[in-house]
């Protein structure tokens, strides 16, 4: 016999069909208190009969109740599907602190869960037993100075005890074994500023990054190497060129995007043995042991962290951190589902755990204690790290409430926070009308969003095997023009150019020139050109450049379509291969320069496009246009080898000529013979 509470009032029991003799007459015993249930409901499933009870008390979740049948059927009674009622989020919604609040005389430890029945704190190898609070809060102050002292919770729900993590923990040691209470005040100290930004995200120039990949090139030191501070390491190469930090610096670019950043899983701490890029959350507090020269110490990689951050800000660059919060990496040792089963994932009609995302679970950021969860864990990290910006990994799973939170309580932080993820609609058990894919654009003011039919236009689509303008595909000059123009004019995807993220590659699937490689028979001198014009599209187009970390050097990952646990071998950044292709990186430079000197390459609003940027010529014999841009400049978009002379209209001269900056003057036409982005500008 099973029984389940299922909703504030009802009770269900599961009795196997040949136990059962005679009327069965049901009650529910607490201590010696007993009450006598009504049947209400009797059906048949499989070798089971379910009988639906009726209960008129008023049961406190925490505590242990047994159900009686008669026959001397009796069993304890479980947490059901009450989890998962509105009244249940309601009642149990608690908005303060959780976690451990610490000083030298006291420690106050608070975790929730309305339905277990014990929770047993072990500090520093004793235990203390929580007390039952209001609201779900367990909750124990301690007397004394634990700073530095390891900790971990047991649980103790439906019949099971469960050794876990603290989910609000901010500290670990190797592999998370144990959090740890630390004193915020002996974090490391910021020195700078954030860099200045005026808050618009058109002015943003996103460059994606690994930790691990960026910082271990060969001639970085041995124990920085893949680690946080690896980053902040400059070894220029044969060129004479930086690298980590001091590179981006000199690329131009204005916000650093770095992969998972948490403590995730998939890696071993103290290894090199495994790779994963991090996507794969175990800890949403803790920084990444594995980043850290010294995983086992409580504050080493805490401080490590913020000593990147601050070196970025120094260097003129804000920090963009990806998230995940459509899923957990395994929700067997994750310790939310032993705190309250079944309600932080998203069950399908038949309460089995659904896996959109190809986890196993997926996480249900409409429930508010999820959404708690998600929002001050964004809130600790702007506030603690300082951090500048969020990247939502596979966003469209969340909700649009969560993420109206997010940035209500964000922009109180910092108002010129930037916020965006990827919006693939995928089907879910939220409705449509709620899931923050972008279809719903309009319901997520001041979120951008990945646009894939820039991707697919300008690249290729490897689902579609289709190949991109920039790989000399045919397309039509209503969708280069609307892409161009910030995907915006007529909501041609967007309201606004803020939204969309201009990009032809990131860290998932091919990279452009494996792309190329995989669906292309093409010579390497025209990959090069293909792979420049893909990247001048993204720096010149209205919306917001972004670059994956070594596209500019055309990085290869050896045609794997899928590298996230493929080891350095192949994700590693190469800066041999930088030096090899320094002229599309010194192109990448000057055309950001040109970006960010000239604002009509970054209107606002939708309006400003449509009265300011049209194809003023369009060349259909070479697929090749003119893209007139405000008052003072133009484009010539080239997509072929044919030989072209262009009329160049009175007073204009030219500052870019598909490969770098230059000053030339008097013109009045150009001849043209590779495929590039030439740029013309009205004389003072």
């Amino acid at each position: 016999m099973n029984a389940f509470l299922d909703d504030y009032g009802i009770i269900t029991a599961m009795i196997e069909r040949v136990k059962i003799n005679g009327i069965m007459v049901f009650s529910l015993r607490y201590k010696k208190q007993i009450e006598e249930l009504e049947i209400i409901n009797t059906k048949d499933y499989n070798q089971y009969v379910v009988y639906t009870l009726r209960y008129n008390c008023n049961l406190e979740l925490h505590k242990k109740y047994r159900v009686d049948a008669g026959n001397g059927l009796s069993c304890n009674l479980y947490s059901g599907a009450i989890i998962r009622t509105k009244k249940f989020d309601d009642d149990f919604y608690y908005e303060g602190f959780l976690g451990v609040e610490y000083s030298k005389k006291k420690s106050i430890f608070k975790i929730w869960s309305p339905v277990a029945n014990k929770i047993i704190l072990v500090l520093d190898d004793k235990k203390y037993s929580l007390d039952y609070n209001t609201k779900g809060v367990w909750e124990k102050t301690i007397e004394g100075d634990f700073e530095g002292k390891k900790y971990h919770y047991i649980v103790s729900i439906n019949d099971k005890r469960k050794r876990i993590l603290d989910p609000y923990g901010i500290s670990s040691d190797t592999n998370g074994k144990n959090n740890y209470v630390v004193d915020i005040n002996q974090f490391k100290k910021f020195k700078f500023v954030k860099p200045e930004f005026s808050g618009n995200y058109v002015d943003a120039v996103l460059y994606e990054a690994s930790v691990r990949d960026m910082s271990y090139h060969s001639s970085a030191h041995a124990k920085k190497r893949g680690k946080f501070v690896g980053m902040l390491e400059n070894h220029p190469t044969n060129s004479g060129l930086p690298t980590g930090l001091e590179y981006l610096k000199y690329l131009g670019v204005t916000h650093v995007q770095l992969m998972p950043t948490y403590d995730f899983d998939g890696i071993d701490d103290t290894s090199n043995k495994k790779y994963n890029w991090g996507y794969n959350p175990h800890q949403y507090f803790v920084p990444c042991g594995w980043y850290s020269t010294n995983p086992e110490d409580p504050y080493t990689r805490i401080n490590e962290l913020i000593k990147l951050i601050d070196g970025a800000h120094q260097k003129g660059l804000r920090v963009v951190l990806d998230v995940v919060f459509n899923h957990v990496f395994d929700y067997h040792i994750f310790p939310l589902e032993a705190l309250v089963p079944g309600y932080f994932y998203r069950v399908d009609l038949c309460g089995q755990m659904t896996e959109v995302t190809g986890c196993q679970n997926d996480l249900a950021t409409e429930r508010k204690m999820t959404r708690k969860l998600i929002i001050d864990n964004l809130v600790y990290l702007a506030k603690v790290y300082n951090v500048d910006g969020f990247r939502f990994d596979l966003m469209g799973l969340l909700d649009i409430p969560t993420m109206t939170g997010i940035r209500e309580k964000l922009l109180k932080i910092d108002e010129k926070i930037m916020l965006y993820g990827e919006g693939w609609n995928m089907p879910n058990t939220i409705p449509n009308e709620m899931r923050p894919h972008m279809d719903n654009h309009s319901k997520m003011t001041g979120y951008a969003f990945f646009n894939d039919s820039y991707r697919d236009f300008f690249r290729g689509s490897q689902w579609h095997h289709t190949v991109g303008y920039a790989i000399k595909g045919k397309h039509n000059f209503h969708d280069l023009f609307h892409l161009l123009a910030g995907s915006c004019i007529n909501e041609y995807k967007f309201k606004s150019p803020n939204q969309t993220i201009n990009y032809v590659e990131c860290h998932d699937n091919y990279t452009f020139y494996d792309f190329a490689k995989a669906n292309v028979d093409i010579k390497e001198d025209r990959l090069v050109n293909a792979a420049k014009l893909a990247l001048s599209f993204i720096i010149i187009s209205q919306g917001i450049p972004f670059i994956h970390s070594g596209q500019e050097f055309l990085r290869t990952k050896r045609l794997v379509e899928n590298s996230y646990n493929k080891g350095d071998e192949i994700n590693c950044y190469d800066y041999n291969r930088r030096d090899k292709y320094i002229r599309v990186v010194n192109m990448v430079k000057d055309l950001i320069a040109i970006r960010k000197a000239e604002a009509c390459l970054r209107f606002n609003s939708a309006y400003d496009i449509m009265n300011e940027v049209c194809l003023s010529e369009i060349y259909y014999n070479t697929n090749s246009c003119k893209l007139k841009c405000g008052n003072n400049l133009f484009i010539i978009i080239k997509n072929s080898y044919v030989e072209e002379n262009i009329m160049i209209a009175p007073n204009y001269m030219q500052i870019f000529d598909g490969w770098k900056k230059i000053e030339v003057t008097n013109l009045d036409k150009v001849r043209l013979m590779e495929p590039g982005i030439y740029i013309f500008k009205k004389e003072e």
